[in-house]
């Protein structure tokens, strides 16, 4: 009897986060069609436990464990998307339990699609799509005023402009011609550069009301206290640099030295001098913002 063919491959990419991985497996089995999905485990850099962890439990229930260096969450997906066949391809977290596939799987996947979830986590549940992207402009409002900034990060089921990488799913031929996730960017801004990317070579972004995800956020990010922050401003002017050139990036770097930093940096203080967490160093803070490598070595992260 020949092989069933295959719907799409599932991939997931972990950083010492194998706790989560067999109620990730379990929703997946529970879908019905695990002969059909190709499942792709790639870690990034966990530590020996972890990995040892993930070889014992989940390595037998999936198709492919890759056990990579710390090189982010686009290369890692990358290197998934190298190791499967399937034609679909669904990005989720480690912490994403698809309760439903995207429709579009039982007849003919409409090509030029990414294609969104609805996160049933939320109440009411909420479309994994976003309407505004965060530009230069954005950026630099957000670090000067911080909670006065508009809004960015708009939920949208219509119209949006970009999906969450938390669960995402899009055909391979599509994923190639975008340029597959950009390998500068070690964490954040990963899914709206592919999705900006993919729009830009007339693609379509689509929220799709019936693919049912729960994802309750945080167990797929690796968390370094809030140094993270530098991560997350680093990624933001790469994807300035991407999509709105070096002249953006290079002033959203002023903007966060100017700026931003003494601003954290009154803030840590202020809260102190209140009688509130003085755990967070105000010159650790400043450093990892102003060289986010250092936040990379922690992270162990690969060249």
């Amino acid at each position: 009897m020949p092989e069933p063919e295959l719907l799409a491959a599932v991939i997931t990419v972990t950083y010492n986060s194998s706790a989560q991985m067999l109620p990730w497996i379990e929703a997946i089995e529970a879908l019905g069609v695990r002969d059909r999905l190709e499942v792709c485990v790639v870690d990034s850099g966990s530590d020996l436990a972890e990995r040892r962890a993930l070889r014992a439990n989940v390595a037998p229930r999936v198709d492919h464990l890759l056990l990579e260096p710390n090189r982010g969450f686009g290369r890692s997906n990358n290197a998934g998307v190298a190791a499967t066949t399937a034609p679909v391809l669904i990005f989720a977290n480690p912490d994403t339990r698809l309760l439903t596939l995207p429709t579009g799987l039982s007849g003919d996947w409409q090509e030029g699609d990414a294609v969104g979830a609805v996160n049933h986590s939320s109440e009411p549940p909420m479309p994994n799509a976003f309407l505004h992207v965060p530009t230069a402009r954005w950026q630099a409002m957000d670090m000067i005023l911080g909670r006065l900034s508009p809004p960015v990060y708009v939920r949208a089921s219509e119209g949006a402009a970009w999906l969450s990488g938390s669960a995402l799913a899009i055909s391979r031929a599509d994923f190639m011609r975008a340029g597959r996730f950009p390998e500068d960017v070690f964490l954040y801004f990963e899914d709206l550069d592919l999705c900006l990317a993919h729009r830009d070579r007339g693609g379509r972004i689509v929220v799709d009301a019936d693919w049912a995800v729960e994802h309750p956020g945080g167990a797929g990010t690796p968390e370094v206290g809030d140094s993270m922050d530098a991560v997350a401003r680093l990624s933001g002017r790469r994807f300035v640099r991407h999509h709105q050139g070096p002249g953006r990036a290079a002033l959203l770097y002023f903007v966060l030295v100017a700026f931003y930093v003494p601003r954290r940096a009154a803030g840590i203080l202020l809260r102190r001098a209140r009688g509130g967490d003085a755990s967070l160093s105000v010159a650790r803070l400043a450093l990892d913002l102003i060289r986010p490598a250092r936040v990379m070595r922690r992270l162990g992260a690969a060249r």
